[in-house]
């Protein structure tokens, strides 16, 4: 009995060790093991190293089609697993490995359990496709804020993603110096989120913030309605770039084993300050360019390597098939050693096939000749045939499914 009794009493010191430290079973219900904060970037050598490891990064932003921006992405009711497999495997057929995924905070705050339990789905069909993502937290970008009365409208016809939001929104991100209500949230979203995931190999890395300053000249009225001829006052970056701050904080005290990044998309001197912010705390660079090769090479790289030397980067958005093109800048990307995620996969409810100027004239508009964004059709078939031809053999993916 005493034999037995001391056994037990192992074993329950066994599993309470397990159980503190958090190694359990990879999957929704894992809890990572507490890493030390750190209170710096990762060194340009562990970067580099990290960087050696992976195959050339290549891949799409992803949306599924049948989904018209990240709350319905995410939301139970509309979490479509059937098509996101479907749409996966087509990013797979065409050599991709990667894809850049959007979050929403109010997600997590509607259903933060449920939306983890949905991102380990999509990881494991990630997986499955051998795909890796990179989550974004907030988005400061496109024209819907989040406060609107219905986060998951019908689409404008004919319109450029008419159902993004921004996450929080701007409205909000301008009090954050001043709102610790809403810094208690965010932080509790940004740090669950990564606390849950922070050693899963299934993930990529994380965007902590998109496009932080974006404005847009357009005001909504209560029920979510643009009001025509009338523009927003131009607000302060300081809330912008509090939060942007904020999230590095908070990343850093989780100090999740993958990377974390934000991506620089403005050359402008108004923010000068969030691009400092971006290039001296991100492990791997990133940055948006949708004017071509040209601009990829004269101010991207140059910006990089002075500003941030030693690291590698990733073109987390490109290619707007009016100033630039898969021929034209994933030679430049791959010469260079520069993951490349272009906007948009398979066109669906985002109407990403439409052209930004849409936004100003709304309405019921036939096929484009020559797509915006976007690479195939819902029933997986090209757009543009030559153009998938050459995405296969530049990604290596010669014998890719059809």
């Amino acid at each position: 009995m005493m034999k037995r009794r001391s056994y037990l009493l192992a074993l329950a010191v066994v599993v309470t060790g397990w159980l503190v430290s958090g190694v359990t079973a990879q999957g929704a219900g894992r809890i990572a093991p507490v890493n030390k904060a750190r209170t710096e970037r990762w060194s340009p050598e562990k970067i580099q190293k990290w960087y050696a490891q992976q195959e050339w990064l290549v891949g799409a932003n992803f949306l599924p089609s049948t989904a018209i921006n990240q709350v319905e992405m995410w939301d139970a009711e509309t979490f479509d697993t059937k098509t996101i497999q479907r749409e996966l495997a087509l990013a797979h057929g065409l050599g991709f490995n990667i894809v850049r995924v959007y979050l929403h905070d109010t997600c997590f705050e509607k259903d933060g359990e449920g939306l983890m339990k949905r991102m380990d789905q999509l990881l494991d069909l990630c997986k499955a496709n051998e795909i890796k993502p990179l989550f974004v937290f907030f988005d400061d970008c496109w024209l819907c804020p989040s406060q609107v009365p219905n986060l998951v409208p019908e689409p404008r016809p004919g319109t450029h993603n008419s159902g993004w939001l921004q996450s929080p929104g701007q409205a909000l991100v301008r009090t954050y110096p001043s709102n610790p209500v809403l810094q208690k949230k965010l932080k509790k979203y940004v740090q669950t989120v990564l606390r849950r995931f922070a050693q899963d190999e299934r993930i990529l890395g994380w965007d902590l913030y998109n496009e932080p300053g974006n404005r847009a000249s357009v005001r909504f009225d209560e029920q979510g309605e643009e009001i025509p001829g009338e523009k927003r006052a131009k607000p302060t970056l300081a809330g912008t770039a509090a939060l942007l701050n904020a999230a590095y904080d908070w990343a850093w005290e989780v100090n999740p084993s993958q990377p974390l990044t934000s991506g620089i998309w403005e050359k402008s001197k108004a923010l000068k300050e969030i691009r400092t912010i971006q290039l001296t705390r991100s492990d791997l660079l990133s940055f948006h360019c949708y004017n071509g090769g040209g601009d990829i090479k004269e101010y991207y790289i140059p910006t990089l390597a002075k500003n941030a030397p030693g690291r590698p980067a990733m073109c987390t958005e490109y290619m707007a098939r009016s100033g630039s093109t898969f021929v034209n800048d994933l030679p430049v990307f791959k010469e260079h050693n520069i993951g490349a995620i272009n906007w948009g996969l398979v066109s669906g409810k985002s109407q990403t096939i439409y052209g930004w100027g849409t936004w100003k004239k709304p309405g019921p508009t036939p096929e484009p000749e020559k797509w915006f964004h976007d690479i195939l059709r819902p029933d997986g078939s090209a757009y543009n045939p030559a153009e998938v031809k050459f995405i296969r053999e530049i990604t290596d993916r010669k014998k890719a499914s059809k």
